[in-house]
């Protein structure tokens, strides 16, 4: 009856131990995967931070562009006014010093023209 009791004990005892080992086993695989999921999220935390930086970058350029965009806009709206300006004004100069000019000739022959044709 001891030697039984005793077999038993043992068979239990072994059991124990053995589940006792599944269940360390376990927790060190639990333990790995969630070393493994806190890697992967600090990864996620710090691409997403640098998305961010890149998308900040992103917009500051893109506002650079478009003030610089409006800036040659502005500044070739102004030299090219003044350069028409000063065009017209060389060509009514032109015209007063010298009425002998190809353009005036031009004009006193459709001015004399359009009078004959009346």
């Amino acid at each position: 009856m001891l030697v039984d009791v005793t077999i038993f004990v043992a068979v239990v005892t072994i059991f124990v131990v053995v589940v006792t080992i599944f269940v360390v086993v376990v927790t060190i695989f639990v333990a790995v995967v969630t070393i493994f999921v806190v890697v992967v999220t600090i990864f996620v935390v710090v691409v997403t931070i640098f998305v961010a930086v890149v998308t900040i970058f992103v917009v500051v350029v893109a506002i650079f562009v478009v003030v610089a965009t409006i800036i040659v806009a502005v500044v070739t709206f102004v030299v090219s006014h003044v350069l028409r300006s000063r065009q017209a004004l060389a060509r009514k100069a032109r015209n007063k010093l010298n009425p002998s000019s190809p353009v005036a000739i031009d004009r006193s022959i459709a001015i004399v023209r359009s009078q004959c044709f009346m």
